[in-house]
């Protein structure tokens, strides 16, 4: 005989989702970014690949080295920052598509994908703020896979 399931998993399952849900909407709200402190972070994250380059260079002195990964180290912490702040959008644009075929553990992993995308792809030199470009991306990432779960229930 096979594993049996118990009857409460569908709800332990929803539950956990909910606890997951709210602690997202309680971390968001603790971390509001001005646009100076945004454009800060990103100048960090920018750093991080000058950094990079630079240290491939293998004539580097020890010291020149060392700030160098400094600078890595700040800027991924700057990164982690910005993907947190803006977490919220991620679960607000998640919950919105509630209700359709995936799951809402899905839609926020797959709005999560496009937050990072949007934090790698924005530009310090933009007219719009980063929390817009955000928003796009996360829109973008959470519909293209719900088009393509849909398609593919389409075909079984």
């Amino acid at each position: 005989m096979g594993a049996q399931i118990p009857n409460n998993s569908l709800s332990d399952t929803n539950e956990r989702s909910e606890q997951y849900v709210e602690s997202l909407s309680l971390f968001n709200s603790e971390h509001e970014l001005t646009a100076a402190h945004e454009r800060e972070l990103f100048e960090r994250v920018w750093a991080i690949g000058f950094a990079k380059r630079r240290l491939q260079d293998r004539g580097l002195r020890l010291q020149e080295r060392l700030d160098l990964l400094q600078f890595v180290r700040m800027g991924r912490v700057a990164r982690d920052e910005l993907i947190r702040a803006n977490m919220g959008y991620v679960l607000a644009t998640a919950l919105h598509y509630q209700g359709g075929k995936m799951p809402i553990e899905a839609l926020i992993q797959e709005g999560n994908l496009g937050l990072l995308l949007a934090v790698d792809s924005y530009r310090l030199n933009s007219d719009a703020r980063f929390a817009n470009h955000a928003k796009a991306h996360i829109k973008t990432a959470i519909e293209k896979a719900m088009t393509v779960a849909e398609n593919s229930q389409e075909v079984m």
